[in-house]
């Protein structure tokens, strides 16, 4: 019985609860009624001499505490979506088939769990949904039980975390992981640590965002290799784990992502500025919405839609964004269902003007079929306007240099054993992004996985544990005296908003 595992895989990485406060400290401060929606990716390879295993999940998780004294801390978990595929199993909340109807009950209604919130340990877990929970410890026992109770171990809780760069904390259960808990980021809103443990059998390398203020967690990546044995054979496992708490209109970019990132040597003409982005003036909602009514293509578990915006010469800078988004059916008048954007939506130029694309994914546990009958999305565009920025520097080729752009920095670092390789990390914390224009300097530009974690990680973990940083790589043609950079600055309210919807074609 792996979904329900695989669905409550990631209980938080908290600090313990505590009733008293320091300021240099970071602890868990849960009150009743508090609650949290995470979107959690697990990728893993299952390696077992000449057979190879890839499985995928995709889950969007709603956690709210319940109660909270000094002997416990009980919260409920609910997924409001839940899609997992490989090994020839497939499973999604929208389109469930005929023999997983009894996990359907089980999955929708959720789980009631309570820990001891001075340690962390596991003191009792429950589905809500009370027959369909025994039904299933009576299938498989205790073992049901225990897969479950090791992955809500997984990565653990401390006591406090000190708001002190350097601090290192021993976490002694990250899964079958001793492991060591540092400090690596301190900021006036956040807490950034590392968590490392690595020896002759298995490695883990973790990376986790937490709020100072309540100590919930915003994001967290967790890899792990470890040997394993299945019907006799020994092999070898390797998991991955992302999960980013669901903040208003912020999406993760990884939720349409689920196959392995392969590493590639492509180099792309560095792009120059042109009038068009130096001379950019943003648009009313007169001519940004001309028009408002798109075409909707039916994708399997995602609605993909495209909207014609304008068909004027206009290139909005800045981001469009939904909410209130409805998937209705005409043939079901009653039908209505909650939807969630994959991605960040692309607003890009076409031969008729500008159009935005954006899929959607269908929230909630629905009846079979039910799917199939959506022929309209209507939704609340909301457009927030964007302001370009430069910053120009000195260009320094022989030594490694940090830039202050706004809330982003970078670092230009040579690339040891060339002349003329530069990599650039990017750490962007606020609503500032660096384009993808430079001017100053000729030659290509290179994207690669960034600059994290230790040498086992692959190409794709390393996108895993990025979690707030990128890297590019340069190679420069000429002989340049100063580099300037192109920052598109994010206006912190939308100016405006428009009802739109797509239609069945």
């Amino acid at each position: 019985m792996k979904y329900p595992t695989i669905a409550l895989a990631l209980l938080l990485l908290l600090p313990a609860c505590s009733q008293q406060h320091e300021p240099d400290i970071v602890e868990f401060k849960a009150q009743p009624g508090d609650s949290a929606r995470y979107w959690m990716k697990t990728k893993s390879n299952i390696n077992l001499k000449n057979i190879e295993i890839d499985q995928t999940s995709l889950a969007l998780l709603h956690y709210q505490i319940d109660q909270v004294d000094d002997k416990i801390l009980k919260f409920s978990v609910i997924p409001e979506l839940m899609q997992f595929s490989g090994n020839r199993n497939n499973f999604h909340s929208a389109r469930p088939t005929q023999r997983q109807q009894e996990l359907q009950q089980l999955m929708s209604a959720g789980f009631d769990i309570t820990l001891d919130p001075n340690t962390g340990e596991l003191l009792n877990m429950s589905g809500k949904n009370a027959k369909i929970w025994q039904k299933m410890l009576q299938k498989s026992g205790e073992g049901f039980i225990d897969s479950i109770k090791n992955s809500l171990n997984s990565p653990g809780f401390v006591k406090q975390i000190p708001a002190k760069v350097g601090e290192k904390l021993p976490v002694t259960e990250v899964g079958i992981h001793d492991a060591v808990l540092q400090v690596d980021k301190v900021t006036d809103e956040q807490l950034t640590l590392l968590i490392n443990s690595a020896n002759e059998q298995t490695k883990l390398f973790g990376k986790v965002i937490l709020s100072r203020d309540n100590g919930w967690i915003e994001k967290l990546a967790l890899i792990s290799v470890m040997p394993m044995e299945s019907m006799g054979i020994q092999g070898t496992a390797h998991h991955s784990i992302l999960m980013h708490r669901l903040n208003s209109n912020k999406l993760p970019s990884f939720i349409a992502d689920l196959e392995q990132l392969i590493e590639n040597d492509y180099w792309f003409e560095l792009s120059k500025p042109n009038e068009i982005v130096t001379q950019h003036v943003e648009p009313t909602a007169d001519e940004l919405f001309k028009f408002t009514q798109g075409e909707l293509l039916d994708n399997g578990n995602t609605f993909y839609t495209k909207l014609l915006l304008t068909d004027g010469e206009i290139t909005p800078a800045g981001e469009l964004w939904f909410t209130n988004m409805r998937a209705s059916s005409s043939l079901q008048p009653v039908l209505d269902i909650k939807l969630m954007p994959t991605q960040p939506s692309m607003i890009m130029p076409a031969e008729d003007g500008v159009v935005v694309e954006q899929g959607f994914l269908p929230l909630g546990w629905l009846a079979k079929g039910d799917l199939a009958k959506i022929d309209k999305i209507t939704a609340t565009a909301h457009y927030q306007p964007a302001q370009l920025k430069t910053y120009s520097f000195p260009w320094s080729p022989d030594k490694t240099v940090t830039h202050k752009m706004g809330s982003l920095s970078l670092t230009i670092s040579p690339l040891s054993g060339t002349t003329d390789k530069y990599a650039v990390d990017i750490f962007p914390t606020g609503n500032e992004f660096l384009m993808p224009i430079f001017d100053g300097i000729d030659g290509e530009v290179s994207y690669v996985a960034p600059n994290v974690g230790p040498d086992w990680l692959t190409y794709d973990d390393k996108f895993t544990a990025s979690l707030n940083q990128s890297r590019i790589l340069l190679k420069v043609t000429n002989a340049a005296d100063t580099v300037t950079f192109y920052i598109n600055q994010l206006a912190a309210e939308p100016a405006f908003e428009q009802q739109v919807e797509w239609t069945l074609k």
